[in-house]
């Protein structure tokens, strides 16, 4: 019998596989949410790479610059500073409100709810993605 037909290898074979497809969506996920910072708030992305857990954490708080020119830095920092492990704090926030009120993203306070509807969307596909994705390699490596 081939070694491919094993139990084993078939079971590494369909977890490569769906892998694979989660690494595309995940991608696609961060192209998506990427894009729409880049629409709203293009500056943000000086501040952080779209992906980490505390440029996350901030968008599910903030959205548009005027949420983050009213972002209270010394309640934020603490926060931040535990997220990133002590690589972001009352410096990064004090950036961010700089870049806020220099911002050249597109006023959609007219649209406020459906932007955020579709922000948290984004950002919760992405971070589901992003779980599975970890789930499938640590299962991976206990075959």
């Amino acid at each position: 019998m081939p070694i491919y037909h094993e139990p084993i290898y078939q079971q590494i074979h369909l977890l490569s596989v769906y892998f694979s497809k989660l690494i595309d969506n995940r991608t696609q996920a961060r192209l998506r949410l990427r894009g729409f910072i880049r629409l709203v708030f293009p500056e943000l992305l000086k501040c952080f790479d779209i992906e980490t857990v505390t440029c996350l954490y901030l968008l599910k708080k903030y959205m548009m610059p005027d949420d983050f020119l009213k972002l209270d830095i010394e309640k934020e920092s603490s926060a931040i500073m535990k997220i990133s492990i002590s690589q972001h704090g009352c410096e990064t926030l004090e950036k961010i409100k700089k870049y806020a009120g220099e911002s050249i993203g597109v006023n959609t306070a007219s649209m406020y709810q459906q932007m955020r509807l579709i922000l948290t969307s984004m950002i919760d596909t992405f971070e589901f993605i992003r779980n599975q994705t970890n789930i499938i390699l640590f299962s991976r490596k206990k075959l």
